[in-house]
């Protein structure tokens, strides 16, 4: 959210009309956050409030893929310095303010030890909420890594261009929509784990329907007749996330990076 405000109000100028509405979207957030918090142990059973904190931490976490989604893709075709500088900038703020969650540092700490709880998952079990900053490194890895970050796009060709878009295909799309496909869709399981068949298939062929996309509004794209390996790497990657029990925000992209450069 802060890369997309950063990139936004680089490109354009704010009235100050425009800047207290977006305050007033985030104050009333905030207040929301704070009702729910305080209205949820009052009012229902600790199994119901787990089951509704459980349901509230699922969509919230995919409305900030999306959110997170559109601002890396804006920046890889628009500005890459600038998305580069965004992101580590991002980072940043997200370890400064873990630091000011985890040791209640006033008077923000108790403030976000009780709002980050939203996003906690089952590989949150220690004192650490890191999923967050998990899906923030997975995003902007390869862009991070991606070969002279400041230096012109399209320097590699082949399914090598799509390398910077790595973390958006991986985690963006793919494990967004095999989330919630699987979750609300899927029937059939994968032998040993609980990722259906049906959320790795949709996952494929969003990232599929993603890279057709890139392709129309990045001109700089030249996948020289590579489709082939390419939607191989995204089956593959699909198949490490059904399976996995690793962070995948950080292990998809690292993957599909890796692939893409083959």
């Amino acid at each position: 959210m802060a890369a997309s405000a950063i990139v936004y109000t680089t490109k354009q100028t704010l009235t100050v009309s425009e800047v207290i509405e977006v305050l007033e979207v985030l104050l009333i957030f905030v207040y929301l956050s704070l009702i729910v918090l305080y209205l949820l142990p009052r009012c229902f059973t600790p199994g119901e409030a787990l089951l509704i904190m459980g349901g509230i931490s699922f969509i919230v976490n995919q409305l900030i893929k999306r959110s997170l989604n559109l601002t890396e893709v804006k920046g890889l075709i628009y500005d890459r310095q600038l998305l580069h500088v965004a992101s580590v900038g991002c980072l940043a703020v997200f370890l400064f303010l873990e630091y000011v969650r985890y040791f209640r540092i006033q008077p923000l700490g108790q403030l976000l030890r009780q709002l980050l709880t939203l996003f906690l998952d089952e590989r949150d079990s220690g004192p650490l909420i890191l999923t967050h900053i998990y899906l923030l490194m997975g995003m902007s890895l390869p862009v991070w890594l991606f070969p002279g970050p400041c230096a012109p796009k399209g320097v590699l060709s082949g399914a090598g261009g799509l390398v910077p878009y790595a973390g958006v295909l991986a985690v963006g799309v793919g494990d967004t929509v095999a989330s919630v496909f699987g979750s609300t869709m899927g029937e059939i399981q994968w032998p040993g784990t609980k990722k259906t068949m049906e959320g790795t298939a949709t996952s494929v062929f969003a990232q599929i329907i993603a890279v057709a996309l890139f392709l129309i509004f990045d001109g700089n794209i030249n996948l020289n007749s590579t489709y082939s390996w390419i939607v191989g790497s995204i089956t593959l990657v699909a198949m490490l996330e059904a399976y996995t029990s690793q962070i995948d925000n950080l292990l998809l992209p690292l993957y599909l990076f890796i692939l893409l450069l083959l």
